[in-house]
C-alpha cells in the first residue's frame, strides 16, 4: 500500500530577478527566520506573518531588550513571578543564567521570606512590594541594572557559566540609635551608601538600596550594595589591590581578606565622618557567630515562641549547640580561675 501525504499539489513555479543588495537582504532574512526560500515566499504570498526564530546563546540584544521591558513592567504592576519566568523562557534562555541580576532587584524591592529567601506572594500570586525603600543604580547609563549587567557580561564574554560569580553583595548596617540620637534617615543612609559604593567599587555597575529595618526588627537602617562582579571601566589602583588586573576593564572584582579589611576601615571612617555610632570592625567580636549559626538561632527561637504561644506559656531563649558549648567553656574557665 502506497503512502499518502497531506500536502497540496504544487505545479506552478515563480521566478524573478533581484539585485545583489536585494539578494543579500533576502538571504539574511532567511537565516534569521530559519526558513527555506520557498516557505518564505509562500508565507509572504498568503499574507501570513513571518515570525523570526530567536536563538539565545545565552543572551543577545533581543533578550536584553525583552528583560528591560519586563523589569519596567514588574515595577508597575507588582511583578507576577510566574510571568517573569515565562517571559524569559519564551526567548529560550535558561532562567538560572539570568536570575542573578534579576533576583537582585526582586529581592531589594519586593518582600521575601527571611528564612527561605523566597519571594512572598499575595492571594493573586503576585509579588508583594516592600513598603519603604530607596534605590538607585550606578554606571548603568539609561538601562536597568539587570540589562546593563547582562550586556556588559556579553560584551566581555564573562559570567556566562552557571557557576560563575556574577555579583557581590555588601551590606552597611547602622546602629538603631542613630535615628533618634543622630537624625539618620533613609535618605541620608542612601546618600552614604551611594558615596561608599562610588568610592570603593569604581567601574562596577551597581545597585544601592536602603531598607528601614533588618531581620531582627530592631529598627536598624541598612544599605544593600550589589555590584556586577565584572568591571566595565579602568580605575585607579586601591590600597588593597595587588594585581594589575584589579584595575582593568573586563576583569572581575576579587573579595580578598585585604579588601575586606579595607572596606571595614572605610565603613568606620564613613560613620565617624557622618557623626554616627560605630563599632570596632577591625578588632572583631569576642563571640563570633557565623551566618549559618545566626539563622539556626532565628529558626529555633521562632519555633520556641510559636510553641510557647500555643501553650500559653512565657517564651524562653533558644540556644544553638555552639552557644551551649561556648557557655559551658566559659563556666569551666571561670571555675578554673576561682581555684587558682
Amino acid at each position: 500500500m502506497s503512502k499518502r501525504y497531506n500536502t497540496p499539489h504544487r505545479t506552478h513555479i515563480i521566478k524573478t530577478r533581484v539585485t545583489e543588495e536585494e539578494h543579500a537582504d533576502f538571504m539574511e532574512r532567511l537565516t534569521a527566520y530559519g526558513m527555506s526560500q520557498s516557505e518564505f515566499i509562500r508565507q509572504a504570498i498568503t499574507g501570513a506573518t513571518v515570525k523570526p526564530i530567536i536563538i539565545v546563546s545565552p543572551v543577545n540584544d533581543e533578550l536584553l531588550a525583552a528583560v528591560g521591558r519586563l523589569t519596567g513592567e514588574y515595577g508597575k504592576i507588582g511583578g507576577n513571578l510566574n510571568q517573569i519566568a515565562r517571559y524569559l523562557n519564551e526567548y529560550g534562555a535558561p532562567y538560572n543564567t539570568l536570575a542573578a541580576e534579576v533576583r537582585a532587584e526582586l529581592y531589594l524591592t519586593f518582600e521575601h521570606d527571611e528564612f527561605t529567601g523566597k519571594p512572598i506572594l499575595d492571594e493573586n500570586g503576585r509579588l508583594v512590594p516592600r513598603q519603604d525603600y530607596r534605590i538607585s543604580s550606578l554606571n548603568c547609563g539609561e538601562e536597568d541594572f539587570a540589562v546593563a549587567c547582562m550586556r556588559a557580561n556579553l560584551r566581555y564574554g564573562k559570567n556566562q557559566q552557571r557557576e560563575d560569580v556574577k555579583s557581590h553583595h555588601y551590606i552597611l548596617s547602622f546602629d538603631p540609635r542613630d535615628g533618634p540620637d543622630h537624625g539618620l534617615t533613609m535618605d541620608k543612609a542612601q546618600a552614604l551608601g551611594e558615596r561608599f559604593c562610588a568610592e570603593q567599587f569604581p567601574g562596577h555597575q551597581a545597585l544601592v538600596c536602603t531598607h528601614p529595618d533588618g531581620h531582627n526588627h530592631s529598627g536598624n537602617i541598612h544599605v544593600h550594595i550589589v555590584i556586577n562582579s565584572l568591571r566595565v571601566a579602568e580605575v585607579e589602583r586601591k590600597p588593597y589591590m595587588d594585581r594589575a588586573s584589579d584595575t582593568q576593564a573586563g576583569a572581575k572584582h576579587r573579595c580578598t581578606a585585604a579588601a575586606m579589611r579595607h572596606f571595614r576601615a572605610e565603613v568606620m571612617e564613613l560613620c565617624q565622618g557622618a557623626g554616627l555610632y560605630q563599632i570596632d570592625l577591625l578588632g572583631g567580636s569576642k563571640n563570633r557567630v557565623t551566618e549559618r549559626e545566626y539563622w539556626a538561632q532565628k529558626k529555633g527561637q521562632l519555633a520556641l515562641d510559636t510553641e510557647a504561644a500555643a501553650q500559653g506559656k512565657p517564651p524562653t531563649k533558644f540556644e544553638t549547640d555552639k552557644e551551649k558549648l561556648r557557655r559551658e567553656i566559659r563556666a569551666v574557665l571561670n571555675l578554673s580561675l576561682i581555684h587558682i
